[in-house]
């Protein structure tokens, strides 16, 4: 299944709401933009609507894996 949480294009932005600003999980993928103003779309929209990224994930691509290290580097400033 994919997963938002897990695709590249996710981020979590803050974005202005009928509330006021609050922080919601936008898809970055130019395919899935508001066709009006070209802000990205909030990830639970872009998955609902057929026009964007769809219930199958059209435009989902797997994060790139990470190595977790436990190096902790010093930086002089």
């Amino acid at each position: 299944m994919k997963i938002c949480t897990e695709c590249e294009f996710i981020s979590k932005e803050v974005v202005d709401g009928p509330g006021g600003p609050s922080m919601a999980l936008v898809c970055r993928n130019m395919e899935c933009r508001d066709p009006v103003s070209g802000e990205p779309l909030p990830c639970g929209f872009a998955r609902r609507e057929l026009a964007f990224c769809g219930i199958s994930g059209k435009y989902w691509k797997e994060k790139p894996v990470q190595e977790k290290t436990h190096v902790i580097e010093l930086v002089k400033g």
